[in-house]
């Protein structure tokens, strides 16, 4: 069988409840980059989110159940909670990180009696 994605998210609330909704509809559901997407907030830079896939005979069933649950399928783009640019965010930890180890060096030169 074929799957077909139906859903794509970077929140895993949304995937929790649709998940759980899908198995208790008895979909045959499937979700696609959990592991990465869950890696986003560290190191998934180019992350595109979860995707969320049922065998193509279920996809109205699912589609149907979304609109139900108020997942209007908005696309990535649209919704929010895209991170905007998760390399920017590292950028400034790494800086924060050399401002103090260039303190600590500073404070050990100047209470160094030598």
């Amino acid at each position: 069988m074929q799957y077909i994605t139906v859903y794509r998210t970077f929140d895993s609330g949304e995937l929790s409840i649709i998940r759980h909704r899908f198995e208790d509809e008895d979909l045959d559901v499937k979700v696609l980059d959990e592991t990465t997407n869950s890696a986003a907030g560290i190191a998934g830079m180019g992350a595109n989110g979860v995707r969320i896939q049922v065998i193509e005979p279920q996809v109205p069933t699912a589609r149907k159940l979304l609109k139900e649950l108020g997942f209007t399928g908005l696309t990535i783009s649209d919704r929010s909670k895209e991170p905007k640019n998760p390399a920017r965010k590292w950028i400034v930890v790494l800086l924060a990180i050399l401002i103090l180890i260039l303190v600590s060096f500073l404070i050990m030169w100047f209470m160094n009696p030598n």
